[in-house]
């Protein structure tokens, strides 16, 4: 009986069908990428949900100054206008607002110098 001879395709199947594989993926990805990026601007889902813009801050002249300062805190946050917002949530502070500070909220104050003891 005489020895079955290899051929290129018995010796290198494997590894052409990975490098196949790999070649499809990577013109398919880059095809994709390029075809969203063409399309002019996209709107992100944040940027969908996002408050609609308003010329003036919300009356807070019936609140208490806690409740005031954290209402314009709010609305500046959600503006991100965060240096405004962070004095804001600063001044609810020292007029004696406690939770509910959200985690978003309290890591922003916390990485601007406001003393954890006073959260």
């Amino acid at each position: 009986m005489e020895p079955k001879r290899s051929t290129f395709w018995d010796e290198f199947h494997v590894p052409l069908l990975m490098l196949a594989a790999f070649a499809l993926g990577a013109v398919g990805t880059w095809a994709i990428m390029r075809s969203l990026s063409s399309g002019g601007p996209q709107i992100h889902r944040a940027e969908q949900l996002a408050a609609p813009p308003q010329s003036a801050p919300p009356d807070v002249s019936s609140l208490s100054r806690a409740d005031a300062a954290k209402t314009l805190a709010d609305w500046n946050y959600d503006r991100q206008n965060w240096s405004h917002a962070i004095d804001h949530y600063q001044e609810a502070i020292a007029a004696g607002y406690r939770l509910p500070l959200t985690v978003d909220i309290q890591y922003e104050l916390l990485t601007h110098g406001v003393p954890f003891d006073r959260l």
